[in-house]
């Protein structure tokens, strides 16, 4: 019997009459404002997203606080994170009476909030990770992802914002767009599926070998497959001229029961059809097989990460959907009784091969060698004479010494 069996399996994690939010910090200053229920959203492509009920005993309008830079604190120890963002929108509550503390709604969006405009770019001979990583640092935000070799002959950006026209070139190769503390990705999801090792392990409480200090509790996990008769299995083609003018056609690699032509895509020559064609087969819209899990509320989950199913919750499931998936969004809800986090999976297929390497979190991959650290922590060692010394080291965001 382990300790999970022992424990009530409730669908969600207790707050204790605390939402799990606090130490808000605006433009610098701190916020006096007392949280009562909050959801948080990341998603692959997408800015993140915070929409937040607070009280506040002291102040006595919300004058002055949009767009205002705000960070906050949020989940439960020991996995915290911290929120950057920018307060788009507040609303009052208009239903509560003149002798209680003002209470209101804040709309916050993270922090590539910065990347919301743009002013027209031309390159030559550029890769999308090259153009993406110039937009990023324009903005001056992190950057992190998988390299690519092809030169695009030209690229453009004329009216769109610095994030549509990243999305846009990711698209090229059917790539995807993270983020995660001001740092964007920019990915291949077949190499990051295949090559990340999982973060952590998605549990049922009753699986045997489950670690409550290290795997998360698995309350729900609703699979999904395409079936072949659907038309995201019909592959894509694609019209080009040679230089001589002929014309030639661009099939998606695989195995199809058909193909669907794209009129939308402007190629160049012969190298830009092979990478456009391939990338369908990239394309994360494309997997297989997607699922949705709801596990105890967890902050330190974020999409482009890999994790590991164990047990789902139907036994002639487990040899189908069990293993390892990519995150693409997470969703967290919060308030003063309750806090749960669900997450939308993927994965091309059950059967895929995949390597499982250490976790190791992007600013210790050695292609960021010398690129700033989230974190500079103490770590206390000692002697055999037990006289306490301190040395510096750097940490990532659990707390884990390199």
């Amino acid at each position: 019997m382990t300790v999970a069996d022992v424990l009530p399996q409730t669908s969600t994690r207790s707050t204790r009459g605390r939402c799990p939010v606090y130490g808000f910090m605006l433009n610098g200053e701190a916020l006096d404002v007392l949280a009562q229920s909050a959801s948080v959203t990341s998603s692959e492509g997408q800015h993140d997203q915070a929409t937040i009920t607070v009280s506040s005993p002291t102040l006595s309008t919300t004058e002055n606080l949009t767009d205002m830079p705000i960070s906050f604190r949020w989940g439960v120890t020991p996995r915290l994170e911290t929120f950057n963002g920018y307060v788009m929108d507040v609303k009052e509550d208009t239903a509560q009476g003149s002798n209680v503390s003002l209470t209101f709604t804040m709309s916050i969006l993270g922090a590539t909030k910065a990347m919301f405009d743009g002013k027209p770019h031309f390159w030559s001979n550029k890769t999308v990770p090259s153009a993406v990583k110039d937009l990023v640092s324009q903005n001056q935000l992190g950057y992190a992802g998988h390299a690519h070799t092809y030169l695009w002959p030209s690229l453009a950006q004329t009216s769109e914002s610095d994030w549509s026209f990243i999305l846009k070139l990711a698209n090229k190769l059917g790539w995807i767009i993270t983020n995660r503390y001001g740092v964007v990705m920019c990915h291949d999801p077949v190499k990051l599926f295949t090559e990340s090792g999982m973060y952590t392990r998605l549990m049922m409480g009753g699986a045997a070998g489950l670690n409550l200090q290290a795997d998360r509790i698995l309350l729900d996990f609703q699979p999904l497959e395409e079936a072949d008769a659907l038309y995201t299995n019909l592959g894509h083609e694609y019209g080009y001229f040679t230089s001589s003018g002929a014309v030639q056609i661009a099939q998606q690699p695989g195995l199809f029961r058909g193909y669907t032509f794209a009129t939308e895509v402007v190629i160049a020559d012969q190298d830009a059809a092979a990478v456009i064609a391939q990338s369908g087969n990239i394309d994360m819209d494309r997997w297989k097989q997607y699922a949705m899990a709801r596990i105890w509320g967890d902050a330190d989950i974020f999409p482009g990460m890999c994790v590991e199913v164990v047990s789902t919750n139907k036994a002639y499931l487990r040899t189908k959907y069990d293993g390892k998936w990519i995150v693409r969004s997470t969703s967290h809800q919060m308030d003063r009784q309750q806090y749960q986090t669900l997450l939308s999976l993927a994965r091309p297929s059950g059967t895929a091969q995949v390597a499982v390497p250490a976790y190791v979190p992007f600013w210790q991959d050695p292609s960021n060698t010398g690129k700033a650290r989230p974190y500079l922590s103490l770590v206390h060692t000692s002697t055999a004479d037990e006289t306490p010394s301190w040395a510096s080291t750097w940490s990532d965001r659990r707390g884990l010494v390199p």
